[in-house]
């Protein structure tokens, strides 16, 4: 497994199912998916003979706004390891400030382009978050009035 911390995100080429890990793939993908890092599977397993690990890895892949690969030889890893770089090359970060919710659970998000002539973009992202909380609670107000002047 490759991880390429400057971008935060998860590479893994897989021949098929996990038998060796010592964490499942779902609790990798809940952790994933608090810290806000997307997932990308390369599986060099026939998808047709294993459908249980190619329905896991697309389901960690999408939840997390990654994306899973199936490639059949090298020409197809070639072309999934360039797809992924250009995923990473065109990243966009969207933050927005949510009104008070006392909900602490799972938050759905929906991004949208809207106008005629945005339809040509294609946007993938996860599909929600879960609030974390505050590094400026109101609990430590004199952490913060020791940074402002």
């Amino acid at each position: 497994m490759l991880v390429v911390s400057c971008f935060q995100t998860i590479n893994d080429r897989t021949t098929g199912p996990d038998n060796a890990s010592m964490v499942a793939p779902d609790d990798v993908r809940a952790v994933a998916e608090d810290e806000g890092i997307p997932i990308y599977v390369i599986s060099t397993n026939d998808v047709n003979k294993d459908p249980m690990s190619s329905a896991v890895f697309r389901r960690i892949s999408t939840r997390t706004g990654g994306k899973a690969y199936f490639a059949r030889n090298w020409r197809d890893e070639h072309r999934a390891f360039a797809s992924i770089r250009d995923d990473l090359a065109h990243l966009y970060s969207l933050s927005y400030y949510p009104k008070a919710n006392p909900n602490n659970g799972w938050r759905a998000v929906t991004v949208r382009l809207v106008g005629d002539r945005l339809k040509k973009y294609k946007v993938r992202t996860r599909n929600g978050y879960r609030p974390q909380p505050t590094r400026f609670s109101g609990a430590d107000k004199s952490t913060l009035s020791a940074l402002t002047p």
